[in-house]
């Protein structure tokens, strides 16, 4: 959960929301910021959920989608930025084979 290492604060997003971090590589390979503007497709860690969020948990790596009319925020919390996200905006849970 997105807090700091002594639990005094704690984000968790309301409803139907999930808050993710986004992460800029695959493996080590930087992905350029090109290629997420050009699909609207992000990738991130689900940080903490709202309760109404049913298909997701924390913890999972997902893709989401970001386009430019779809209700987002983004948000600084202790030093690192977060996305805040409807669950229905995830189109994709990364998970081993």
């Amino acid at each position: 959960m997105a807090g700091d290492q002594q639990g005094l604060k704690t984000l968790i997003p309301t409803w139907d929301r999930v808050l993710i971090k986004r992460v800029d590589s695959v493996n080590g390979i930087i992905i350029p910021a090109s290629v997420s503007s050009q699909t609207g497709m992000q990738r991130g860690l689900i940080q903490a959920c709202g309760v109404g969020v049913r298909k997701v948990k924390p913890g999972e790596e997902v893709f989401f989608t970001h386009p430019a009319n779809a209700p987002t925020d983004l948000i600084e919390f202790d030093g690192q930025e977060y996305v805040v996200i409807p669950e229905d905006s995830v189109v994709a849970v990364v998970r081993e084979a």
